[in-house]
């Protein structure tokens, strides 16, 4: 089960970053082609293939992740009948997460938002995933932190 999962990790990461590599060293030699003029690159590309391109293959990195975290998940489940309650557990505190930093968000447009004509239902959605970003990397630093102390505390 483990080797299944590593490989296909392994597949998926060097697929991803393979065609991001391209795409990088077709824009490098292509550059003119995706030139972005003045301050304000939002309004200002000249060709925003560079951009949209560059959009699909984060929402596939996105969805890829997604597809690996379930899949791998259910497999984990059929395998483990204990796991259940434990992969509810966390997908019940995953949503909780994410509904707490989504009401948290700032739902008032900001005046780059307004000019670019973003609703307010979406800078509030944009807003809740940040806030998911930044509550994990916080998760992340606890984690770590706690980790070292209980090794050193384990250690004595």
């Amino acid at each position: 089960m483990e080797k299944l999962v590593r490989r296909i990790t392994n597949i998926a990461v060097i697929t991803l970053t393979s065609v991001t590599g391209l795409f990088g060293l077709y824009v490098m030699f292509n550059g003119d082609k995706f030139h972005v003029g003045g301050q304000n690159p939002i309004t200002l590309v000249k060709n925003p293939i560079a951009m949209d391109t560059t959009f699909y293959l984060m929402y596939l990195m996105f969805f890829i992740g997604i597809a690996l975290i379930l899949g791998f998940g259910i497999m984990q489940i059929i395998s483990n009948k204990k796991q259940i309650i434990k992969t509810l557990a966390i997908a019940v505190i995953a949503v909780v997460v994410y509904w707490v930093c989504y009401l948290i968000a700032p739902a008032e447009l900001s005046e780059t938002a307004m000019k670019v004509g973003i609703t307010e239902d979406a800078y509030k959605l944009v807003g809740g995933m940040l806030n998911v970003v930044y509550a994990m990397f916080a998760g992340v630093l606890l984690t770590f932190l706690g980790m070292k102390v209980y090794t050193k505390i384990k250690n004595r």
